[in-house]
């Protein structure tokens, strides 16, 4: 089993502040998202030992804290998961970007590469953060019939494992959202893997 999580919802997710690799403090209702998270891992795990990789990012650091409370795992932090820099967009309410650019990025949303720098960190697209990833997703599936595994990271994290399991030729996988409260659950069903997104 394989499973990947965003962090709880933070105060720049309720601004619609952009936040990559800058960060801000979970809200009460990213905390219980993170606790809801607990639940359904200590229900789906059943009491089994499990491996989590998270995001070096300390929103997700703490979301993993709530998640993982009480119960038998290891977690492991990977610097490949943590959020797509968004260049000088990084803390920016949307409203504040040049509208013909911000329609461009949604356009393009997926290799949409974000102008400048944030703290020397250039700025990046998805599909940037897509083969950083790829190595590791291509690892975790290769594991997941043998050990129960939980990544907690971020939206474009989310967008990338979407991309990797959906259908060949699946283009949407590219632009859909993952909400806080959604988790991706993937299982081998019929030599294949099957994905599922799942509410909390």
């Amino acid at each position: 089993m394989l499973i990947f999580s965003r962090h709880g919802q933070t105060e720049h997710n309720v601004a619609d502040i952009f936040q990559g690799i800058c960060d801000s403090p979970l809200t009460a209702r990213g905390k219980e998202q993170a606790k809801l998270l607990n639940t359904f891992l200590k229900n789906h795990t059943r009491g089994q030992h499990f491996v989590v990789y998270r995001s070096p990012l300390p929103r997700v650091l703490h979301t993993t804290n709530l998640a993982t409370d009480g119960l038998d795992c290891n977690i492991n932090e990977i610097d490949a998961l943590r959020e797509v820099c968004y260049g000088d967009w990084e803390g920016l309410h949307k409203s504040d970007i040049d509208p013909d650019l911000f329609a461009r990025r949604e356009n393009e949303r997926f290799t949409f590469v974000h102008p400048g720098s944030h703290k020397g960190v250039p700025g990046e697209s998805y599909k940037h953060l897509y083969e950083r990833l790829l190595p590791h997703i291509q690892k975790w599936e290769k594991r997941m019939d043998d050990e129960e595994i939980v990544v907690i990271a971020h939206g474009g994290v989310m967008t990338c494992a979407l991309k990797y399991f959906s259908e060949p030729g699946d283009q949407s996988a590219e632009t859909k959202r993952v909400a806080n409260n959604e988790i991706l659950l993937i299982e081998r069903k019929n030599d294949h893997p099957h994905l599922e997104i799942l509410s909390l």
